[in-house]
């Protein structure tokens, strides 16, 4: 069953407040609560668009697959959206990462992000 992913995609954005976060980017106050207590089950083309822009991904990223109620064969293309977040995003564990590596991480990021260093 195809289901919101919003809380992991909050969490590795850094999102604090899941309902502030979404009034910021102009959800009405309904919307933002039903989302942030994860009662909301569907999502509108608009609100789509407005989560990918504020998160910087994609409506693949929006959406997980998880089994239940509609079995799917195996090489289904939803297949591809199954849970990729079995472990839990930890981003506490920057605060305890290494000075001496911190310059290495950057630099694997900016080349997997395709951007360079402002320094360079």
């Amino acid at each position: 069953m195809l289901k919101l992913n919003l809380a992991y995609l909050f969490k590795v954005r850094g999102v604090k407040s899941a309902f502030g976060f979404l009034r910021k980017i102009g959800f009405t106050h309904y919307v933002a609560y039903s989302w942030s207590s994860e009662r909301r089950k569907s999502l509108h083309i608009e609100h789509i668009t407005k989560l990918c822009i504020a998160l910087n991904c994609t409506p693949n990223d929006l959406l997980c697959w998880e089994d239940g109620k509609y079995p799917l064969a195996a090489g289904h293309p939803l297949q591809k959206l199954r849970s990729q977040h079995d472990k839990p995003f930890n981003i506490d564990l920057m605060k305890s990462f290494p000075l001496d590596k911190v310059d290495r991480l950057q630099k694997f990021l900016e080349e997997e992000m395709g951007t360079g260093s402002q320094d360079d």
